[in-house]
């Protein structure tokens, strides 16, 4: 005999799929683009003299301190990037100093990835981000500011932490949690290619 709550949920897939246009889906089979690679570079270093890119390979030993900087459980969502390549951007103004870096990196989200692009100063400090493209339905308020907004400033000794100092989108925990750990992650990253290796 089928269980109770299987049958529930079997009828009410049934009932959604019925009210659907013809051949829709509930799950998105393409990503929405919001911004091009070059309009999120363009949103991000606007007005800047002049942008390099720059790449780095994150090696064994950077892989542990980039877990020690973001300090907590962060082994299985990091063992992906051990021996991966980072492409940043540099931003640059007239006189030649840096004013800013940017990654465009892709995080999990629940209905699939999400690509998104971060601007971060040369004191390791986020100065803007945009989403570049989703497959999300429940977490699409990840692109808006009053999401985004709350990472403004924030650093890699900042929490990010849902919850705690970032409010999570109802609804949408897995996605706004993506977006937090890759920013965190993220910033991490500036800090171990760029500003750690400055103090040295």
């Amino acid at each position: 005999m089928i269980n109770r709550k299987v049958f529930i949920l079997l009828m009410t897939a049934i009932a959604i799929q019925a009210v659907l246009p013809n051949g829709a889906s509930l799950y998105a089979k393409d990503p929405e683009i919001l911004l091009t690679e070059e309009q999120a570079i363009h949103q991000i270093f606007n007005g800047i003299a002049e942008i390099k890119s720059d790449s780095h390979t994150l090696q064994a030993d950077q892989w542990q301190k980039l877990n020690e900087l973001l300090k907590r459980e962060y082994n299985s969502y990091l063992e992906k990037d051990l021996d991966s390549k980072f492409n940043f951007f540099i931003g640059f103004s007239v006189s030649g100093e840096v004013s800013h870096y940017a990654l465009i990196d892709v995080v999990p989200g629940k209905w699939g990835p999400i690509t998104y692009i971060i601007g971060i100063t040369p004191e390791g400090k986020v100065k803007d981000l945009a989403v570049m493209n989703y497959l999300e339905k429940r977490g699409r308020p990840v692109k808006e500011r009053r999401f985004l907004d709350q990472f403004v400033n924030k650093s890699s000794s900042d929490p990010l932490k849902l919850q705690k100092d970032i409010k999570a989108i109802s609804g949408a925990t897995i996605s706004s949690r993506g977006m937090a750990n890759g920013i965190k992650k993220a910033l991490a990253l500036v800090d171990i290619f760029y500003i750690k290796k400055r103090t040295l």
